[in-house]
């Protein structure tokens, strides 16, 4: 969970570097930075929750955030894209 953490850090910070650089979205700019900010809270939250939860659900919770985050990653790909 760390790894995918620090890869949205970086993926957020690229985002910022991009458009301060001039390059457009295709969607809505409140849609994609939206999805990137809650990218990077579904995964701290999946991680508080498989610490403070020791049944089997804290599991499902966090083998559900990487599916999530892959769907949610690729969606951003479609707005910046088109």
């Amino acid at each position: 969970m760390a790894a995918v953490e620090l890869f949205l850090i970086a993926y957020g910070v690229g985002a910022i570097v991009r458009q301060a650089g001039g390059e457009p979205l295709q969607g809505e700019l409140w849609e994609f930075w939206g999805y990137v900010l809650t990218a990077l809270v579904v995964s701290l939250v999946a991680v508080v929750w498989a610490v403070t939860d020791k049944t089997r659900w804290s599991n499902l919770v966090m083998a559900a955030v990487g599916p999530t985050i892959f769907v949610m990653l690729y969606r951003l790909q479609v707005i910046w894209f088109g």
